[in-house]
């Protein structure tokens, strides 16, 4: 098994996003609208909004990470999250993980930043497991997304519902 870890290309968009998808079904979540050119103008623009690779075995795509720089204030200080970690099933249990996040934490200590974030589905115990056996520590915060529509009114705490 000839086994290579890189940053993505742009050649490599197509089969990233057949693995977002894979990825999505997966975790039990709505399909991926991600559009191609809009990766392309994140992971290849000056500066980059999107770090992304992926790893080949015998040439074939099987597996993608991407990851953006976020700033902590508590912290002062910048830390990478890892916004997707992806191998396909029939090469999980290869070391595959494990080298995606080796280039991830390569890429970190190369740009100065000493601290990556991420989330998993609660429900999902091999990622935590394998997280684990990192060195990883898991938080207990609960994470919300917020889909922006800039005609919803924001109620005070003192106004009803209605």
């Amino acid at each position: 098994m000839a086994l290579e870890i890189r940053k993505a290309k742009r050649s490599d968009l197509h089969a990233m996003l057949e693995m977002m998808h894979e990825h999505a079904r997966f975790e039990r979540s709505e399909p991926p609208n991600a559009d191609e050119s809009r990766l392309v103008e994140a992971i290849f623009r000056t500066p980059r909004l999107l770090c992304a690779w992926i790893a080949l075995v015998d040439d074939k795509s099987v597996g993608y990470m991407t990851a953006t720089r976020e700033f902590s204030t508590w912290r002062a200080a910048a830390f990478m999250h890892m916004d997707c970690l992806y191998v396909r099933a029939d090469y999980r249990g290869m070391g595959i993980g494990v080298r995606l996040i080796a280039a991830l934490r390569d890429f970190c200590a190369g740009e100065g930043i000493d601290q990556v974030q991420w989330q998993t589905p609660g429900w999902n115990r091999d990622a935590a497991r394998f997280y684990r056996r990192l060195g990883a520590k898991q938080c207990t915060k609960r994470r919300f997304t917020w889909q922006i529509d800039p005609r919803q009114v924001i109620r005070t705490l003192d106004e009803k519902p209605g």
